[in-house]
């Protein structure tokens, strides 16, 4: 008789848990997450499109794709593996060049690193982040101002 009553009353409280949590959750992953770093240029899109290009491949990143018809470019760095070969990072670009109603270039830059490290357990852990506003954008962005 009594799991009767727990039943329901356990239904109730598992709902009311999960149904806050999807509020929450995205609400906290919203103001946590960084947001692309966003540069206008005085250039016609097409032209900050390939210069984003070459200054990404000046910095050491390998194309993996280039559209210039939607303007996006994605690449990636080396692997940096670490001297016992027991964690590797890699960071990865995505540009987007989008043009404006004057014929300006919009350029949208984010980097992310993958990591991937060999617990003590011999698990492998692996994370991915976006890295907020630092020195890989500068350096992107004075490298395709050079090239504009």
């Amino acid at each position: 008789m009594k799991t009767k009553s727990i039943l329901p009353a356990l239904a109730v409280l598992v709902a009311l848990l999960l149904g806050g949590c999807e509020s929450v959750g995205g609400s906290l992953a919203a103001r946590f997450s960084p947001v692309p770093v966003v540069r206008t240029f005085e250039a016609p899109p097409e032209r900050a499109f390939v210069a984003a290009k070459a200054a990404l491949e000046t910095m050491g990143y390998t194309i993996r794709s280039a559209r210039p018809k939607s303007g996006v470019i994605e690449a990636t760095g080396r692997v940096a593996i670490d001297d016992s070969f027991r964690s590797s990072d890699q960071y990865s670009c995505r540009v987007e060049v989008t043009s404006t109603p004057d014929g300006a270039a919009v350029v949208r830059l984010e980097v992310r690193e993958a990591s991937e490290e060999r617990t003590n357990a011999g698990a492998m852990r692996q994370t991915e982040r976006v890295i907020p506003n630092g020195g890989t954008h500068e350096r992107f962005f004075e490298e395709l101002q050079r090239r504009l």
